[in-house]
């Protein structure tokens, strides 16, 4: 039976690099943008590999295919919210959600990364030097910083927040891998302490969570880091510098009005 066309399929959801399909019972494709995507689907695969193999959540990969060319990803499929909308819903549950953040993240970053996925120092080198809004001498010193730290070999999501994990019928599982790196677990979690502190929250966000993230945002982030610093020992002396590399790099993502927050968190850092 031939594979059916982009154009034939029932989208569910789609992101800057891939779209995301029904595919039969319980299952979806996540369908790359680019056609000479592979070798990124690729590696996609690998790292959810890595992570259900040494019992991280995650949903279960059915098979790697191609649709008009585009390499795609037939994966579980999860009905049910992301934390996010849990938090949404339910605000007295910011503990329970901050712990199972914790938890899940540090169980994710004990995994050794499949030599297969790119290396995290030289992503974040790549996202800061193409960061055009970022100031010359910020990125000096940013690049400066990176250069002293440690190349690692654990498993990192590149990306790990509320909204990346679906509440599904086995429990929250961990989704939307494309930015997988293997490097050191302390620069994968001070990114996430970062996007907690300073992110912007994303369009579409309930209006609950816009509402009181400033009363319960330091309450979370404490109980986040407590969660996960129980299960994983942290290079305390690498998390600042790690913190500079993160906010030069979230420049490339064109967030505007995250610019101050992280050009400050570099300066001060510039004058500690």
């Amino acid at each position: 039976m031939d594979t059916p066309r982009p154009a034939a399929l029932h989208p569910i959801g789609e992101g800057r690099e891939a779209e995301i399909f029904e595919w039969g019972d319980g299952q979806i494709l996540r369908l790359v943008r680019d056609p000479d995507g592979q070798d990124r689907a690729e590696r996609q695969a690998a790292a959810m590999t890595a992570a259900w193999k040494s019992g991280v959540p995650v949903p279960n990969l059915r098979a790697r295919i191609q649709v008009d060319g585009r390499p795609g990803i037939v994966m579980e499929r999860v009905d049910g919210p992301s934390l996010m909308r849990v938090l949404a819903r339910s605000p007295w549950r910011l503990f329970s959600v901050a712990r199972t953040l914790g938890v899940v993240h540090a169980r994710l970053n004990s995994v050794v990364a499949p030599a297969v996925l790119p290396g995290q120092r030289t992503f974040l080198r790549e996202r800061i030097e193409m960061a055009e809004a970022l100031p010359a001498r910020l990125a000096r010193f940013s690049l400066g910083v990176l250069e002293a730290l440690p190349e690692g070999n654990r498993l990192c999501h590149g990306d790990f927040h509320v909204s990346n994990l679906l509440v599904g019928s086995r429990g929250p599982m961990v989704i939307d891998w494309a930015l997988a790196a293997r490097g050191d677990p302390a620069a994968d979690f001070a990114r996430s302490v970062l996007l907690i502190r300073i992110g912007e929250v994303p369009p579409g966000t309930p209006r609950m969570i816009r509402m009181g993230r400033r009363f319960g945002q330091g309450v979370f982030l404490r109980a986040y880091e407590r969660s996960y610093r129980r299960l994983r020992r942290v290079d305390e002396g690498a998390m600042p510098r790690w913190e500079i590399v993160n906010a030069a790099a979230r420049f490339a993502e064109g967030i505007e009005s995250e610019y101050r927050a992280l050009a400050r968190l570099i300066e001060s850092r510039m004058r500690s």
